[in-house]
């Protein structure tokens, strides 16, 4: 009987009796009080046979009628009654089968208790969720009064370069409440190298923000910036002194590698992980960064008050534009092969920077055939902007005269040449 209860009818098999002329009567019934003996009983649904050596569902002396199952939980019994003319008043004898058993269905028991489950998961992650954000604007409120402090070590190439340092720092200070310190606009009157020794002893955090040409010279009057905070970064006193846990290094679309220095500590791509990057100086959870600083730095509120994400994303696009049309415009003067690229053009059509231009020309006029440089293997990860390794322009570094390099280096004014 393990077909009782997963199918919908329960076949009878038969036995015929060996009389002509006669019907048989197969009823299921229900046993009152779950009687195993089935001595009192309820008929819940019969088939009637007759003429078995002509009905379909007979062969030879038996016969395999189906009868619908009730559904209800309890005990059941099969009865079988030769239906005739020559019965007495009563009826013939009633042959019944042995009793059985229809348990309860745990389909219904299971899905009340996966419900049950499910309704104590949403209220739980619902009130999860509203204690946390109650949290989250206790938090920001602290954190107004009591920052984490970090040190912005960076390399300006060209002003742009420049105004993303700028905005990265107003970013991180108005919408991640994090106190940034910048050289070139903390330092004062206070010499620039014991100024940045001493910040990086002090501050929660240091992040080195990677340049394209981290061999170049900033544009910004502390020119030296980025070389002694590496020297000193490797430096005796520092490494006896402070753990690497707090150095991080930032890399954007167009930074060169990462200087051996600090090859080994912590990476993250601007403006992919700007959550992470938060939640790293926060010294922050996994929940921190989901329901903190992801909504936090993502919103769009915060474009009436200072900068927003998408602010910072334009303009990484912006220097990398640049730098890409400023090579493609000094190849082509150059009358280099493979000169005109479609794909530099388009990007340039769709500024609406006439400064670019004005400074790709300006460069141009202090470059001579020698002096063309561009890195081939910059690595593009963020998807909006343009992938370098296309653009078929980009060709080797030329190695330039002693007099030329002499000539550079005691100049005074910046020369932004060696970052393109």
């Amino acid at each position: 009987m393990d077909h009782v209860g997963r199918s919908q009818y329960l076949p009878v098999t038969v036995q015929l009796a060996p009389f002509k002329d006669v019907s048989y009567n197969i009823s299921l019934v229900h046993c009152v009080n779950n009687d195993h003996h089935c001595l009192e009983s309820t008929t819940l649904t019969n088939i009637l046979i007759s003429d078995p050596q002509k009905s379909a569902d007979c062969e030879g002396d038996q016969c395999i009628v189906y009868l619908l199952l009730w559904a209800n939980p309890g005990r059941y019994a099969v009865t079988a009654q030769i239906v005739s003319q020559e019965c007495p008043n009563n009826g013939c004898f009633t042959s019944i089968s042995p009793t059985f058993s229809v348990e309860p269905s745990q389909v219904g028991i299971w899905i009340t208790v996966a419900f049950a489950f499910g309704l104590i998961f949403v209220l739980t992650f619902a009130l999860t969720l509203h204690r946390r954000i109650r949290q989250n604007k206790n938090l920001l409120l602290g954190l107004k009064e009591k920052q984490p402090t970090v040190l912005l070590i960076y390399l300006a190439e060209n002003q742009r370069c420049w105004d993303l340092v700028n905005m990265l720092a107003v970013f991180l200070n108005e919408v991640c409440y994090v106190y940034p310190y910048v050289i070139d606009n903390d330092v004062g009157s206070q010499d620039p190298n014991f100024w940045t020794s001493e910040r990086m002893n002090q501050v929660d955090r240091l992040v080195f923000l990677v340049p394209g040409d981290p061999d170049s010279e900033s544009v910004t009057p502390i020119r030296d910036h980025w070389t002694y905070a590496l020297k000193y970064f490797t430096g005796h006193y520092f490494a006896t002194h402070q753990v690497t846990d707090k150095v991080a290094t930032v890399i954007f679309p167009f930074s060169a590698d990462v200087p051996s220095q600090i090859a080994n500590v912590q990476r993250f791509k601007l403006v992919k992980d700007m959550d992470l990057l938060v939640t790293w100086i926060h010294r922050g959870t996994w929940l921190d960064c989901k329901f903190l600083w992801e909504p936090q730095i993502k919103s769009p509120c915060q474009k009436e008050v200072t900068y927003t994400l998408s602010d910072i994303t334009k303009t990484v696009n912006n220097v990398v534009i640049e730098k890409l049309y400023c090579i493609y415009k000094m190849k082509r003067n150059l009358n280099e092969k493979n000169a005109t690229n479609d794909l530099v053009e388009k990007l340039y059509a769709s500024q609406t920077a006439s400064t670019v231009h004005d400074k790709c020309s300006e460069r141009q006029n202090s470059y001579t055939a020698s002096e063309v440089a561009c890195d081939s293997s910059v690595e593009v990860f963020d998807p909006e902007v343009p992938n370098i390794e296309q653009l078929s322009l980009l060709g080797e570094k030329t190695n330039r005269s002693p007099d030329e390099q002499s000539s550079n280096e005691s100049s005074d004014e910046p020369d932004d040449s060696i970052f393109l």
